[in-house]
């Protein structure tokens, strides 16, 4: 018998007790809602953005604009997801944004922007929220790791079919 959704304990998203605007490096994972892919598609390995997926891709490459100091190293939209790397500085007078607070202000930009386009018509309308509640990150601990995951977001596209078969 499966527990209620009413009764299911969610597992943390975020590592117990670790401070989230430590400098350093995190990947981060967003996913659309019930995974649909409304970021475009993959063919011959390569991602496919549409008009919401480039609007995805603009939203995530002016993070740094929005918080100085914070740069981006590789990430991919995919058709229902994105990876990304983000370096949170070392700063002077200690205080910095959270990750968590970097990741919200880009989903809500992003919302805003593609519930705009929804309304013109120009995106497919969507049930209560167009991505999951929360995000995945892992914290980047060394050089070894920083690696492993920059060739995991670069081939992810090739690894499309694996998992989610032809269009």
């Amino acid at each position: 018998m499966s527990t209620p959704p009413s009764q299911r304990v969610r597992k943390p998203l975020r590592a117990t007790g670790f401070d989230y605007t430590n400098p350093g490096m995190y990947m981060v994972t967003i996913c659309v809602h019930h995974m649909e892919p409304r970021f475009g598609s993959v063919r011959d390995g390569m991602v496919v953005l549409n008009e919401a997926g480039r609007l995805v891709e603009a939203q995530w490459r002016s993070i740094p604009e929005r918080f100085p100091g914070v740069r981006l190293d590789a990430h991919v939209v995919m058709p229902n997801h994105l990876h990304g790397i983000i370096q949170l500085p070392i700063r002077p007078d200690g205080k910095g944004e959270s990750l968590s607070t970097i990741v919200g202000a880009f989903k809500s930009l992003v919302m805003g922007a593609y519930s705009a386009g929804v309304r013109a018509g120009r995106f497919p309308g969507f049930d209560r929220s167009l991505r999951l509640r929360g995000f995945q990150d892992r914290i980047i601990r060394d050089d070894r790791m920083l690696d492993t995951l920059q060739t995991y977001i670069e081939g992810n596209p090739g690894r499309w079919h694996e998992r989610y078969g032809d269009p």
